[in-house]
Parts: C-alpha cells; structure tokens; sequence
C-alpha cells in the first residue's frame, strides 16, 4: 500500500507534460488501430485489429503494483488491476489508482477473508485524515490528480469505470452538459444500480444502510458480483456518487435502451423465487423514481434499436473534455474493460495518416464520432427523428409523486403492464439511499 502512495506522489510530482509527452505516442497508435478496425466492419462486433488488441496489451502502466503483496491481491480481487502482457499491473494515470484506494477502502472492505484487515486500514487511514468525509474526499483528490496530470489514453477496468464517474462529471461540469448511454440502464434495473450484495439484501428485507455500497461483510453474492459488471457492487458509485451527485454542476443526459431493459428485467426476475418478484418490480420503479426526481437529469429512452448506431453503443460517457469508450470485443476486454479517451489526443491521430490521403478522410470521418459536439449533435437528432424518447427533460422539476407515477408507468410501458403495484394507488415508498 505504502509503494503505491509513493508512487502517486511522484508521478503528481514529474507533472503532466513528462507524464503525458511519455504515454501519447502509445495512445495515439491503440486509438487509430481502434478506428480502423472499425471502419473496417459491417459488423457490430469489431473494435481492434489483432495488431491493435496485442497493442493494448503491451502499454506498460504508468504506476505499477505487485500483485502478489497482499495489497496486490486485494486489489486484483476487486478487479481494479490493469495487466499487461509483460505480466506488470497497476494503473495508467495517479487519479485511477486514487479512486483504486477508494474502492479497495469502501467495497474492499466488506469482503470476507484476511485482505479485508488491508482494506480496512486504507478506510482507517482516510479516516484519520478526512473524518466521515473521506469518501467524498478521496473522490476530490482523484480530480485533483487528473488535473495535475491527466493522460491522453487510460484504460479502465469496469470497477474503475464506476468509480470515475465521479470525477468525470466533475471534469464535465465547467461546460455544462454530459451525455451517458448506459448498455447496462442501471437507472431502470435495481441489480445494475445498487449491484448484486445489496439488492440481495433488499430483496431479503433488511435495512438500508447510510453509506449506499454498505452491505453485510461476507454476503455470498460479492464474490460471483465481482467477476461481472452489470452486478458489480462498485455499480451504487456511479449513481449515488457520480451522475446523481447533487454537489456536481451541470445537465446529465442519460439514454439507456428500452429494449435492453426490458430484456434484462425478464431474465433478472425469471430468476428469482416467485415471492421476490413483486419486490423487485417495486424496486425497479423506486430506482427510476429516484433518477427522475434530480433536477439536473435528463432521461431518454431508444425505441429503435435497429437505427441507433454503433458508436453511441460504445460511448459510455462524453463531454467536452473526454470520452469513455467502452470496449465490447471479448478479446480487448481481458485488457481493459474501457479506455478514458481525452479530447487533445484526437488531433495527433487524425495526423498519424498524414502520409495517406484516403487513409487519413477516414480518420477524420471517425474521429467525429468521438467528438463531443457531434455527439451532442447526435443526441439532438435521435430525440428529432423519434430514434429516442424523452422520458424527462432535464429543465422538468418532479416532485417525489410525480416521479413515482411516472416511473409507474415507465416500467409498465416496458413489461406490457398497466397496474399501480399491488393493484392499489402507487404510495411513496422509502427512498432510495
């Protein structure tokens, strides 16, 4: 743990022009071989050359972390670890192994067994430092480093993905406007917003917690929630401490497909005991309530899936300074789960074809793509040519009932259902924390 405190400090301390200068050649190569994979597919599926993948996997970390010290092994339980070809592990930026300690502190923590006592003495230490804050607190300083010294490419595994939703809506609130689109609508499905251990605890009918990724230590879902993204427990931060995050300035924009929705609804509730799934129907409506009730969200839905394009699937969050691209293919996955794109690396890529003509158009044309005011031209359009629906406009006030009733009927229009639950007038029910 010691090493990676030391480590943070002194990239923070080399500063971001040698930190930068060091990485954006890599990052411009892995970025082109990305566009042109994908421009070289009628497909949905192909996202790198093999050439680009065996580039993905070759990029050093910045900071690297033995994974076989006990705080490596914590972190690499949780998942938080990038590896690399070369068999070295750690981070790509100071500001994805700050938010690292804070998962390590929060979710780290609740997992049963001997590196549970590491973890812990992160969230004493933060403690000590911050008082009850530290949480907050550590999400601050991850900004800060990123400010300090932020990198043209960093690749995410999905936990750090979660966890950077905070400080990439930091990043994203001097320009006003952010624009997410959620494979996964964890706003609409309780499993995707509050992850495995604490939905199983809420489906059981235990008591909430304070802190949202509060659960019980040892629950028997973390570890099968740990391998996957769409239940993760590190899932409640990109909610609750990110796009939710009342102390963040600025319009989130959140398109989720309905289709996708609808689908992982079924399948999530054909698989619980018939006694649960009332109560995960509720759930499911408060979840949605407690997004509509924010001021500042702004809530879309694809209703044709077939004419929504490929890149905005693969967009998982964009602003003016920043893109995340979430990765798909199978293979690139086992690198990284997504790359955190920033947007002064775009121009060096479209000159990586400056000797080829024909090569360097078809960079241009795809660099677009990863433009924010084309992807906010984009959004603009789908809402205009009906592609998607609006749910709430961002400027819309809801007061609690009105968002419960509307969530009510949301989730109705998805399963093909009409009735208030229990067959009575919706009430109120205990916010979501």
């Amino acid at each position: 743990m010691a090493p990676t405190a030391d480590a943070i400090g002194s990239a923070l301390e080399e500063g971001a022009e040698r930190l930068a200068d060091r990485r954006s050649g890599d990052a411009g190569r892995v970025l082109r071989e990305f566009l042109i994979a994908a421009m070289g597919t009628a497909g949905r599926q192909q996202e790198f050359t093999r050439a680009g993948v065996r580039m993905l996997a070759d990029l050093r970390p910045s900071l690297t972390v033995r994974s076989d010290s006990g705080f490596g092994q914590l972190l690499d339980t949780l998942r938080l670890l990038i590896h690399s070809s070369d068999g070295s592990a750690g981070f790509d930026s100071p500001s994805a192994a700050i938010l690292a300690l804070l998962g390590a502190a929060t979710v780290g923590a609740r997992v049963d067994g001997p590196q549970a006592s590491i973890a812990e003495q992160v969230a004493a230490a933060a403690a000590q430092v911050w008082g009850e804050d530290w949480v907050r607190r550590l999400f601050d300083a991850a900004y800060h480093a990123d400010e300090l010294a932020s990198q043209p490419l960093t690749r995410c595994t999905a936990p750090l993905v979660y966890l950077g939703c905070n400080r990439f809506m930091r990043q994203a609130q001097a320009d006003g406007i952010s624009i997410t689109y959620a494979a996964s609508p964890g706003a609409i499905l309780p499993q995707s917003y509050h992850g495995a251990p604490v939905l199983a605890e809420m489906l059981a009918g235990r008591g909430r917690s304070v802190q949202p990724w509060h659960f019980k230590k040892g629950s028997e879902a973390v570890r099968a929630a740990l391998h996957g993204s769409t239940k993760s427990p590190f899932r409640v931060f990109n909610f609750e401490y990110g796009l939710f995050d009342s102390s963040i300035h600025g319009i989130r924009r959140y398109c989720f497909s309905m289709e996708r929705a609808r689908e992982e609804f079924r399948m999530f509730s054909e698989q619980l005991p018939r006694e649960d799934r009332v109560a995960y129907r509720d759930l499911a409506i408060e979840t949605l309530a407690h997004a509509l009730e924010k001021p500042y969200v702004e809530m879309t839905a694809v209703e044709s899936p077939a004419a929504f394009d490929w890149w905005k699937d693969h967009i998982t969050r964009s602003s003016p300074r920043e893109t995340v691209i979430g990765l798909r293919g199978e293979k690139a996955r086992s690198t990284a789960h997504a790359l955190l794109v920033r947007a002064s690396a775009l121009p060096q890529i479209l000159e990586s074809g400056a000797g080829d003509a024909e090569l360097r158009e078809r960079l241009r044309v795809y660099i677009k793509n990863l433009d924010y005011d084309i992807i906010d031209e984009r959004y603009r359009d789908d809402l205009g040519r009906g592609i998607t629906r609006i749910i709430k406009a961002g400027a819309e006030h809801l007061s609690p009932d009105q968002a419960l009733a509307r969530a009510e009927s949301e989730l109705g229009r998805m399963t093909g259902e009409a009735r208030s639950r229990g067959g009575a007038k919706a009430s109120r029910p205990s916010p979501v924390p």
